[in-house]
């Protein structure tokens, strides 16, 4: 039997499950966990090794991956009206490996003979792979339908949508788990290992495209049905029209194309074409929401960075958090078609399509109304120009008595081993230059006994304080204690009691995690602060080559180290990690992700089943174009924050300001799907009178029959023409 031979009866399922299937979706699993894998990571990848900044990276990654979502329409075309759908997908697969492995290569730094050949690579590979995978994604989930037989298999086939669609995401999930363990627990070149599960995923590539290649025999092709192309020529004529000489006035500026050049009739094409566009108006709205969803994988993954990240001894990897959308998605799909949506039909709530993407689109709201809130937990407080910071570490082991201002009846207590912030006004210090501390000298018998210090204070800046059992000594005021944008540790090495204090000698001490060795030269007893991973560290004096000391760093925290000879080492933070833990992410991604199962699904189905039959893969390749938009949205918003930093420091004010944007985006949506259905009512009501008409017209004119029936006298048969 041929793909389009009509059913000639028997019951449905009759027919064996098409094997090709099996073979796309092994296929398609394969590609799309290779995908996720080099893409999951994509962001700390730029930033680690390629070395580009966190906005660059977010506004690079989305700029590309706007360019893999608009790919789908140029393949479809190309497979439709040219080269069919195996030979494409095929050729794809084998330029995505090459892409993957380019890629891969950037991240082996010691082949690369410059920052600039890394970065080309690693941006070169990425586009050559992922714009691969664009081109050949509407015309791989397409080909999958088209192995069922309909209306025997008509069941299977919509089963296997949500197969499909399971695939993506366990394939999504699977491919950043591994990029993610593999990372942090490998380590090569001296850095995180990105080498390993990227070379792993070229492997799973290719297998992934043997796979699909082996199931020639078992495929079965729609053939070319270049409707899309069909359209444009017809669009574009009747712009054209529009602007002739002596053009007629018509009803809508379609209808100028109604007849072709060669004087064929265009009336069914035109149609289509016209709710097509009723269609595409409430499109308008997607690309916002996702816009807002994307940041699942940028910016709530910049969130678990500065997070309390673990459980017990186990480190939750940030990049990890974002596999938690594909994970929901395994559990939300079934749950939701099994359990939900019969709940709900039996409850009227939430029946229509409409409605459901409707409360997808509040579910964004809300859940970045919880990215907000969470984003206001671990935001650092800055120092105005009208103030200054005093941070003092105690590392003798009794408690210290402070008293800041001489004639003031002040005292700060700081705990044996503890420290102290104070935030101290400017217009209350008579000379920053020279602002005196008095404390307690020692821990012995004579606790009455005070020695004094004075301190430079700036305004803006922190002055930090080490109070050692053998010496007290005040560093250099810094803006440093502002955590790194990038949500990076900082660390400062100080040496007390040691000749690099008395003389501008450099020592080097090395800070230490497996082969990951990160030197600190101190000049003057002091270094610079450094940023590094989070990790245990330890401690080693290059000249001695002796390790004297641990530290452990933590995702996002500011650090003074301090070596001295009676404490040995201590590290004190200046800026302390935040202490929410990166669990309390979990409800911001469930209803994330809950609006996605709403909007996105519904959203595919709004698109197929409001399409004119013949242009319905053209609806599916302008709704993926909405995804491409969203995309481009977020890196302009992005691009437009960094420059403007209105949002530096403060992702709350952000994470508002796009909840306050989806919140209208929701509310026009609902005016346009309203006024959609309400066109489509009164468009089918005249189409019901104009079909009554036409069968009164019909019966008038109709000649008796003498008891033979006609194909018009059968009721189905007019029901199923109008």
């Amino acid at each position: 039997m041929s793909h389009n031979e009509p059913y000639s009866g028997g019951a449905q399922e009759a027919l064996p499950y098409p094997r090709g299937a099996f073979y796309i979706l092994g296929g398609y699993l394969l590609e799309r966990f290779t995908y996720y894998g080099l893409f999951g990571a994509a962001v700390f990848y730029m930033q680690r090794v390629l070395m580009f900044s966190a906005s660059q990276s977010s506004t690079i990654k989305a700029t590309i991956e706007g360019l893999i979502y608009l790919a789908p329409i140029v393949g479809a075309v190309i497979a439709d009206t040219y080269s069919g759908k195996f030979r494409l997908v095929l050729t794809m697969c084998c330029c995505y490996v090459v892409g993957a492995f380019i890629y891969t290569l950037s991240s082996a730094t010691p082949l690369m003979v410059s920052l600039t050949a890394t970065q080309a690579a690693g941006i070169g590979g990425l586009l050559i792979f992922g714009l691969s995978a664009g081109l050949m994604k509407a015309v791989y989930s397409s080909l999958g339908p088209d192995q069922f037989i309909v209306p025997q298999q008509r069941q299977s086939q919509e089963r296997f949508f949500y197969f499909f669609y399971w695939m993506i995401n366990a394939g999504a999930f699977s491919g950043v788990l591994l990029t993610a363990q593999l990372r942090e627990s490998v380590q090569c070149f001296g850095s995180d290992c990105f080498l390993l599960p990227y070379a792993i995923l070229v492997g799973v590539m290719c297998l992934s495209t043997a796979v699909f290649a082996l199931g020639k025999k078992k495929y079965r092709e729609e053939p070319a049905d270049p409707m899309l192309v069909r359209a444009v020529v017809c669009m574009c004529r009747a712009v054209k029209l529009r602007f002739a000489s002596g053009a007629a006035p018509v009803h809508h500026w379609l209808d100028r194309a109604a007849v072709t050049n060669s004087g064929a009739n265009n009336l069914d094409l035109i149609s289509d074409i016209k709710k097509t566009l009723r269609v595409l108006r409430t499109f308008t709205t997607y690309p916002l929401f996702w816009a807002l969803f994307y940041q699942t994988s940028t910016g709530m993954v910049f969130q678990a960075k500065r997070l309390s990240n673990h459980i017990g001894s186990y480190r939750i990897p940030a990049e990890l958090t974002s596999s938690i959308n594909p994970l929901l998605i395994l559990i939300l799909i079934p749950l939701f078609d099994l359990v939900v949506y019969p709940l709900l039909s039996k409850l009227q709530v939430l029946t229509s399509v409409a409605s459901r993407m409707t409360t997808g689109m509040v579910f964004a709201v809300v859940s970045f109304v919880i990215y907000g809130l969470i984003n206001m937990q671990v935001e650092q407080t800055i120092l105005t120009n009208q103030e200054t910071g005093i941070v003092l570490y105690n590392s003798r082991p009794c408690q210290v008595t402070v008293m800041p201002w001489l004639k003031r009846d002040i005292k700060w207590v700081i705990p044996a081993n503890g420290q102290m912030e104070e935030t101290i006004l400017i217009s209350e210090v008579n000379n920053t230059a020279a602002f005196p501390l008095r404390f307690t000298a020692n821990c012995g018998l004579d606790r009455d006994q005070m020695e004094e210090i004075t301190l430079e204070l700036q305004a803006e800046k922190v002055t930090a304080v080490i109070i050692d059992p053998l010496e007290v000594t005040s560093l250099k005021p810094t803006l440093d204690y502002i955590k790194d944008v990038d949500a990076e540790a900082k660390v400062r090495l100080t040496v007390l009691l040691n000749t690099a204090v008395h003389s501008s000698a450099t020592q080097q001490y090395i800070l230490n995690y497996r082969d990951m060795n990160v030197t600190m030269n101190v000049t003057s007893g002091k270094s610079n602060f450094k940023k590094l991973p989070p990790h245990e560290y330890k401690i080693i004096d290059l000249q001695s080559n002796v390790v004297i000391g641990e530290v452990a760093v933590e995702q996002d925290g500011v650090y003074d180290i301090i070596v001295s000879p009676t404490a040995k080492v201590r590290y004190f933070p200046l800026t302390a990690p935040a202490d929410v833990h990166v669990l309390w992410t979990i409800p911001q991604y469930l209803l994330m992700t809950i609006g996605e199962v709403l909007f996105s699904v519904s959203g595919m189905d709004f698109a197929y089943t409001e399409a004119p039959v013949p242009m319905k893969s053209v609806m599916q390749a302008a709704n993926l174009f909405t995804i491409t938009i969203g995309l481009w949205i977020f890196a302009i918003l992005t691009a437009i924050s960094a420059a403007s930093q209105v949002f530096i420091h403060r992702p709350s004010r952000e994470a508002f300001t796009y909840s306050l944007l989806m919140l209208i985006d929701t509310m026009i949506f609902f005016i346009l799907v309203r006024h959609y259905y309400k066109q489509q009512k009164l468009e089918k009501n005249a189409h019901l009178s104009r079909a009554n008409l036409h069968q009164t017209v019909s019966t008038l004119d109709r000649k008796p029959s003498f008891g033979v029936a006609t194909s018009n006298s059968n009721p189905a048969f007019e029901e199923d023409r109008f």
